[in-house]
This record gives structure tokens, C-alpha cells and sequence, in this order.
């Protein structure tokens, strides 16, 4: 058993919507971690809202993992994924001001990395900005990002609904 092991299962169980599957794997990830993960904590964030009886866990673990972020941004204040990764928790606790914030200062450090893109669509969604979030997920298709995440990510079940979600996705299907 290893931490990593433990979050590349978590990681397939939560795209198999197998939502506790993969909060009980985290919190196994967690129990052994050596480091200071603000990413394994946002993902059992994560499993927890999908788990009704977990669901109310989820906003302590998004603000650890936030406090996480801010020791990591501390040190590195121009990491645009620890801005996105923050961003996108903030989000998810209703916070959309600093959540764009976040976001801003994110893209600003680093406007070519496909992960950032893709953040700032999820962030967007959840902020209720559809037109833009649909802007930002067709960028981060372009840049390079997986089709199949973009298919899986439960934050964006609603925008895949959109008709417009088919024109941007299309060119990327094979």
C-alpha cells in the first residue's frame, strides 16, 4: 500500500461514479500520506458531495485543503495550478468572488497549461457562467485537454446538457 496507490484506485473508482468506493480509498491515501496534498484533499472533498451521507464533510475538507493551498501559494504565490486548485474549492463552498479571484491571478501566471484552462471552465460553471465556462472548456479541448475527463467530471453534468456542449466537444471525437 501506497499513498499513490491509493489515489490512482480512488481516482479510477470516482470515474466509475463509485463515489464512496473512492472516499473510502482517499481517506486510506490520506491516513499514509507523506506529503501536504491539497489535491487529495480536494478530491475526498469531492467524493464526499457525491455521497449523501458524507456530503456534509465535504466543506471542512475543501477548507483544509484550502489552508493546504495557501501554505503552498505562500511559498510559490505564482503556481498556477495551487491558484486553480484553490479557486476551484472556494467555488465549491459557494465563494464565487474569490473563487474568480483565484482564477484571474491563475491564468495570469500561466495562460498555456491545459490544466488551468480546464479549471477555469469548471469554476465557471459552478459560478453559474455558462457562456464562459464554455469558452474555457473549448481552449483547454484545444490545448490539449482529455475528451474523456471533460465526459466524466460530475462538475460539469450540467453545461454536457447544453446543445452547445456537442459543437465544441465534436471535433475532438475520433
Amino acid at each position: 500500500p501506497s499513498s499513490g496507490a491509493y489515489v490512482g484506485l480512488a481516482a479510477v473508482y470516482f470515474m466509475q461514479r463509485r463515489y464512496r468506493e473512492a472516499a473510502a480509498t482517499n481517506e486510506e491515501a490520506l491516513k499514509i500520506s507523506t506529503g501536504n496534498s491539497y489535491t487529495l484533499l480536494g478530491n475526498l472533498g469531492d467524493c464526499y458531495r457525491y455521497v449523501p451521507e458524507l456530503a456534509s464533510k465535504a466543506p471542512e475538507i475543501y477548507r483544509r485543503a484550502i489552508a493546504m493551498t495557501d501554505r503552498f501559494i505562500a511559498n510559490n504565490p505564482k503556481d498556477a495550478r495551487a491558484l486553480g486548485h484553490r479557486a476551484m474549492f472556494y467555488a465549491k463552498l459557494g465563494n464565487i468572488p474569490q473563487a474568480l479571484s483565484d482564477m484571474a491571478a491563475g491564468r495570469a501566471a500561466d495562460t498555456k497549461d491545459v490544466s488551468v484552462m480546464y479549471i477555469w471552465a469548471v469554476v465557471q460553471e459552478l459560478a453559474h457562467h455558462r457562456d464562459e465556462a464554455l469558452a474555457r472548456l473549448k481552449e483547454a479541448l484545444q490545448g490539449g485537454y482529455s475528451i474523456e475527463s471533460v465526459r466524466q467530471d460530475p462538475d460539469l453534468s450540467d453545461l454536457r446538457r447544453d446543445p452547445r456542449f456537442t459543437g465544441i466537444i465534436a471535433p475532438f471525437l475520433s
